[in-house]
């Protein structure tokens, strides 16, 4: 079906004059002078979408060229609170123009009323028509064609169910995609016929009470379509966490998938791969091979599109390295090239067979007969047919919001084409430092401190440690890109709240991941080393802002998340210094009861000193473990935990509840059912980022919202200040 895309005047010039130019506060820094940040300005920020390129692969790319080179586009994204919608925006310019400060062409903008994005995926597939996965309200995204000249739009796909990634041949006739399967039309385990299911060591708690009864289950199902014909099933697959890697041929003959393997799919020879750093964690998925599900470990299949069959590209695996994975067709549709690639053990030559071990490559695959050889960085294809006459960049610091610049490669003149947010000249700013401190000795670290809008030297402020990392390079309305679980850098900011995120190594040489990963000293494995890490990180960090007079040590909160609920929880229980408040969100907590609810994931015993809760090793388990230590925790905790489909449930953070419920102790629990891992949704990002705004308010400021609608939540947090001893006053109305 096609449609003409229809404008509304007025909002479509409103629209212009909010995106196109570039405003006085992109140039010079943020103004000091403004209005509070709240949670809703963040929501509301545009973000600049970015794409890896195969012509460069140092950087990501916030524009997307015609093959000819006289067309680029730029993807927005920004969420609306009112709506409850996440909008996408393309934007057309004309290579030729833009040092000229040129109006942006608005192509399109599409609305999601769920976590997703309106529009993902774009691509040229010609020199005047872009394919993307775009999505309605209250629709599931469909595969769509775009002219850029006419605007006229074209949906080939009528899918019911969510295409989770697709690719399409430069013709526009052919496409496969993924589509996402109902939980309740996933593989059943076939003993369901006799009325009865024999549960083994491979199922989860968690799919059991779902109704989900096979302990080796897939997500996604492949189909290719030719233009207006009804698709074509191929096989069924695990979608890796990434996303989904899937790459038609030119000529559509084949295509590439990257999968996740499940335990069961784990090749014992595999299992001599040296995975570095890492090595203890994944090594322990080929020990209990038969009783774990899902993996970290991915591989990328070789569709053939004519016979539906999927095969292994190579009798090897792939792990994410910190990078995103990469392939990319050669023109003849006959070979495929990928990178960081584990290669296969099948060799005779034992220097060889060594470097395949602890090495990775790019490499080179003849798609008909399966056989490779490595290749250089410089192999991979260049996608742009010309040289192009600019460079279109994305400039940002922590404290500079980000904006395209254009540079013309050969003079070096140097425009800002797009201030993407110029409501922020209305905002005021605090400044965002990077600071450093000392963890062990030799070994410094860094993170970003934001500071409250007002700051004041040599007045003592609240300090919120908000965790998974810290770039210097990038501007983040939460604290760190995009991660809106939580995360809430700026709002707290404007509330009179020091926030620091962190953190990176330094730099040196005598202390990076690597040094640390080995350090014996402070661990029986690495994943408990890492954990151990984490806690002189936090109080590192408290005694040196404190030194500097730059926080009251008596008030100061944590966040975990995901990941770092772990590290969060440990130093809940185990640390030397005391929070005030905490928040947990969606996240592994390293404890007793996710390991038995979830299968036997090898990481909870590695975390833990490399052993199981029973026996010889539980003593370690009881010293080492959060869930064992609630008894510890000093601090008022909340919980929050998303429904999403790969992110747990409610059980997820059953121990702490419980336990601390159990022992009295200030807790609450928040569930959001429908809300994925990476919150997205505008509503539910409130409930998460509002949430912890107010939280650390009033247990760290004795500040509460004058907001009537949230006399209920004051009302329960009062009884949880009662439960810990301490109940000052109510504010007066």
């Amino acid at each position: 079906m096609s449609e003409r895309l229809l404008f509304d005047g007025t909002s479509l010039l409103v629209t212009v004059l909010l995106l196109w130019g570039a405003s006085i506060h992109a140039q010079n820094g943020v103004p000091a002078a403004g209005r509070p940040i709240t949670v809703e300005d963040g929501i509301e920020t545009n973000l600049i979408e970015t794409h890896d390129e195969a012509r460069d692969l140092t950087r990501l790319h916030p524009a997307w060229f015609s093959p000819d080179g006289k067309w680029f586009v730029v993807s927005l994204k920004k969420g609306n609170v009112k709506r409850n919608t996440n909008e996408s925006t393309l934007l057309l310019y004309k290579t030729a123009e833009a040092l000229h400060a040129p109006k942006p062409d608005i192509l399109i903008t599409m609305s999601s009323s769920t976590e997703r994005e309106g529009i993902h995926g774009v691509r040229w597939i010609n020199n005047s028509a872009l394919a993307f996965l775009g999505e309605k309200p209250g629709e599931v995204p469909q595969i769509y064609t775009l002219d850029v000249k006419t605007k006229q739009l074209e949906q080939l796909t009528n899918e019911t169910r969510r295409i989770t990634a697709f690719d399409i041949t430069p013709d526009g006739n052919e496409t496969i995609h993924k589509i996402e399967l109902p939980f309740e039309k996933r593989l059943l385990d076939p003993s369901l016929s006799t009325g009865a299911v024999t549960i083994t060591a491979q199922h989860s708690l968690f799919l059991i009470l779902r109704g989900e009864y096979s302990p080796f289950l897939v997500d996604t199902q492949l189909l290719v379509q030719k233009r207006n014909r009804p698709p074509l099933a191929l096989q069924m697959v695990n979608d890796p966490p990434v996303g989904g890697t899937l790459l038609l041929s030119p000529d559509g003959k084949h295509a590439l998938v990257l999968q996740a393997l499940s335990g069961h799919e784990l090749k014992k020879v595999w299992a001599d791969y040296d995975f570095g750093q890492e090595n203890d964690y994944l090594h322990g998925f080929f020990a209990k091979s038969a009783e774990t599900g899902r993996t970290p470990f991915l591989q990328y299949q070789l569709v053939d599109t004519e016979t539906g069959s999927l095969s292994p590209l190579l009798d090897s695996l792939f792990f994410l390295h910190g990078s995103p994975p990469f392939a990319v067709w050669k023109s003849d549709g006959q070979s495929v090239l990928v990178r960081d690639q584990y290669l296969p053990l099948d060799v005779v030559d034992p220097a060889e067979k060594e470097g395949r071990i602890r090495n990775r490559y790019d490499v080179e695959v003849n798609v008909r007969n399966k056989e490779y050889r490595k290749v250089s960085t410089k192999a991979f294809p260049d996608q742009a047919t010309i040289d192009l006459p600019i460079d279109v960049t994305l400039e940002q610091d922590v404290n500079t919001p980000a904006r395209l610049s254009v540079v013309d490669r050969k003079t070096q003149q140097r425009a800002t084409l797009l201030d993407p947010n110029p409501q922020f000249s209305a905002l005021s700013f605090g400044a965002a430092e990077t600071v450093r401190w000392k963890v062990t000795e030799g070994c410094d670290v860094l993170g970003g401190l934001y500071l409250p809008p007002d700051y004041v030297p040599g007045k003592k402020y609240p300090l919120v440690i908000q965790t998974h990392g810290y770039s210097s390079q990038s501007f983040s309305m939460d604290g760190k890109f995009d991660w809106n679980s939580g995360y809430a850098a700026r709002a707290l900011a404007a509330k009179g709240i020091a926030v620091l995120q962190t953190y990176r190594f330094a730099g040196e040489k005598d202390c990076d991941t690597g040094r640390i990963a080995a350090d014996r000293t402070l661990g029986a494995t690495t994943t408990q080393v890492w954990k151990r890490f984490e806690t002189l990180v936090y109080e590192g960090a408290i005694d040196s802002l404190d030194k500097r007079g730059l926080i009251d040590r008596e008030k100061v909160g944590i966040m975990g998340f995901s990941r770092t609920v772990c590290y969060a929880s440990y130093a809940l229980t185990h640390s030397k210094h005391h929070f005030a408040a905490a928040l947990l969100i969606d996240g592994i907590d390293c404890g007793y009861f996710q390991y038995i609810a979830f299968g036997a994931n090898p990481d909870n015993e590695q975390v833990n000193g490399g052993g199981p809760p029973f026996g010889d090793t539980l003593a370690e388990w009881m010293k080492e473990a959060p869930g064992f230590n609630l008894d510890k925790v000093k601090t008022p905790v909340r919980l929050e935990a998303h429904g999403g489909r790969d992110a747990g449930t409610a059980m997820e953070q059953w121990e702490w509840f419980k336990g601390l419920s159990r022992l009295a102790k200030p807790v609450e629990y928040i569930l959001l059912p429908e809300a994925a891992h990476m919150i997205a949704q505008p509503r539910e990002r409130m409930i998460s980022q509002q949430g912890a705004v107010d939280w650390f308010c009033f247990w760290l400021k004795d500040q509460e919202d004058s907001d009537p609608a949230k006399s209920e939540q004051y009302a329960r947090w009062h009884e949880l200040r009662t439960l810990q001893g301490k109940a000052p006053p109510r504010p007066e109305d």
